[in-house]
């Protein structure tokens, strides 16, 4: 069965064992999700929804991966499908924050994103510990 679970996992910068432990299953189980040679039982679904904090649709969905190819718009819808609720106001807030700067203030907050996203403190780090795991 065909779904998005790579496509999720690398947006989140993950290796699968690192999203197999966060779910609290083994890598090749893992591996089979991903490569869709094992369904996906509705606890380990909940479990994958809640981790990355997705919908199920969104994880089950089979033809979404040409529709995010489709142009730029697409892909910034998907990766905002990805945010939880709370970080997806955030970026809600930020993207009518940028509106209102000029081009040399659009340039600096580019810049300041850049290198926040460049540090190690700031960068999404599995080993600190993602908001969900489970423990088999």
């Amino acid at each position: 069965m065909k779904n998005n679970l790579k496509q999720i996992r690398e947006a989140r910068g993950l290796t699968q064992s690192e999203a197999a432990r966060g779910i609290g299953v083994t890598p090749q189980a893992w591996q089979l999700y991903e490569y869709g040679k094992r369904t996906i039982k509705s606890t380990i679904l909940l479990r994958m929804k809640e981790f990355f904090g997705v919908s199920i649709d969104m994880i089950l969905a089979d033809d979404r991966e040409k529709a995010i190819r489709a142009n730029d718009e697409q892909r910034l819808l998907y990766l905002y499908w990805l945010l939880n609720p709370e970080d997806q106001q955030k970026a809600n807030e930020l993207v009518e924050k940028f509106t209102k700067l000029n081009d040399e203030g659009k340039q600096k907050a580019m810049d300041t994103a850049d290198d926040l996203a460049g540090h190690p403190k700031y960068k999404f780090n599995s080993e600190r510990g993602p908001k969900y795991t489970y423990r088999l």
